[in-house]
């Protein structure tokens, strides 16, 4: 199977595309390409044109990572946010259809929902940041092309994905769990989902294979739900923290994150967010449900695995 990746050098694509390649010829596509990066070619897919969507390798699927990362600083900038996640789309679809794919898995966000606390298959769209409207803007106009084109789509709501030396909060708690220091954990009981980077990727690899046609839209999550009390504690054994953890109330860490103007990051890490798991696909290989102690464990050794592969290579 021939397999493009759009944003193929960042987390979420290039883990996708290390998933893939031993048992398929997969190509990628990113803004910049290092030295050896010889399976990927350089693409803006803003501003790309027909003439150069003609010089790309066909591909039976095209699978797009490509686009604006949620970013606080750039939440106000409706431009910016419709040039990177909807133009971006357009292109990457058009190209798919030059390049003679016939099927489509676009990456988008729960943000779509707005700050729902549960999510299920009949939650309805309301978001509320330039982001997630700049992605519900891109998954209607693909559900509009599947009736014109005939491509299969498969649409990707994935819960916070979190894995090795992953970006944004989760990476953050990685690194300072490095320290070795015990870190202020609220008691927190308020479930939240996650959904582990091993698991997307088996759902990815699962549904290429699958045969089914035209539209699906999964919403994807692990399950248990966990609280960030629980994933604190079960990342901490690995990385050698004695346990119990030091515990301050929830409100006094409220508090502080207030103060620090990092309110929304904390109400990310340990409010409430349900997320019912909707494969969209009868996947006999793919399991939504993990023991996270075991998980967790998993995740914080090839953490640690690759500190070390990264210090011995400076």
């Amino acid at each position: 199977m021939k397999i493009h990746i759009s944003g193929c050098s960042g987390y979420i694509g290039s883990a996708i595309y290390n998933s893939l390649k031993g048992d398929h010829y997969v190509r990628g596509s990113a803004r910049s390409v290092g030295a050896g990066e010889s399976h990927t070619v350089a693409v803006d897919w803003s501003k790309i044109t027909s003439s150069e969507m003609m010089t790309l390798q066909p591909c039976d699927i095209f699978i797009h990572c490509a686009g604006l990362a949620h970013n606080k600083a750039l939440n106000n900038s409706s431009e910016r946010h419709i040039t990177g996640n909807f133009v971006t789309t357009q292109n990457a679809y058009k190209a798919a259809l030059i390049m003679g794919a016939s099927k489509f898995i676009f990456l988008s966000t729960l943000a779509v929902y707005g700050d729902k606390t549960t999510i299920s298959y009949s939650s309805q769209f309301s978001p509320n940041t330039e982001y997630g409207r700049s992605k519900l803007m891109a998954e209607s106009w693909l559900k509009e092309q599947v009736l014109l084109s005939g491509m299969s789509l498969i649409i990707i709501r994935p819960a916070v994905v979190i894995g090795p030396d992953a970006p944004g909060n989760f990476g953050r708690l990685l690194r300072l769990l490095e320290l070795g220091l015990p870190l202020p954990f609220p008691n927190s009981d308020s479930p939240r989902s996650v959904l582990l980077l091993d698991s997307l990727c088996a759902y990815i690899r699962a549904s290429i294979d699958s045969s089914k046609s035209s539209l699906v839209e999964a919403t994807l999550a692990n399950t248990p739900p966990i609280t960030a009390s629980a994933l604190y504690r079960n990342l901490a054994v690995p990385f050698g923290l004695r346990l119990p953890t030091l515990t301050l109330p929830r409100w006094l860490l409220r508090f502080g994150a207030v103060c620090l103007g990092r309110r929304k990051d904390f109400d990310k890490l340990f409010g409430r967010l349900v997320v019912e798991p909707f494969s969209g696909l009868p996947l006999e290989s793919w399991r939504e449900s993990v023991v996270w102690s075991d998980a967790l464990t998993r995740l914080a050794i090839a953490h640690k695995k690759l500190g070390v592969t990264s210090g011995s290579n400076k």
